[in-house]
């Protein structure tokens, strides 16, 4: 995902691992709570570039830097995986 400026980008990993390049800045991950039956998805910033979430197949949301956690849908059923997610 781009950072707001477009002058750099994060990548996610199936195991929540997250690498940034550019401008984008390194803000950890959370590696222990994803596994090969509920990998990391997606991942988006917050609006100023300053953190972002990363979100899992199951409903699980991540927030990191200056991404404040607002829930997530990991106790809920849901009708199939997270394949995907946007943010702004």
């Amino acid at each position: 995902m781009a950072t707001p400026d477009g002058h750099g980008y994060w990548i996610v990993f199936a195991n929540c691992a997250v690498a940034s390049f550019g401008d984008a800045p390194g803000l950890g991950s959370q590696i222990s709570y994803t596994n090969s039956s509920n990998p990391a998805t997606t991942i988006f910033p917050t609006a100023n570039g300053g953190g972002h979430w990363v979100g899992s197949a199951r409903g699980d949301v991540f927030a990191y830097g200056g991404a404040s956690f607002l829930g997530s849908m990991a106790a809920t059923t849901l009708n199939g995986l997270i394949v995907a997610a946007s943010g702004y």
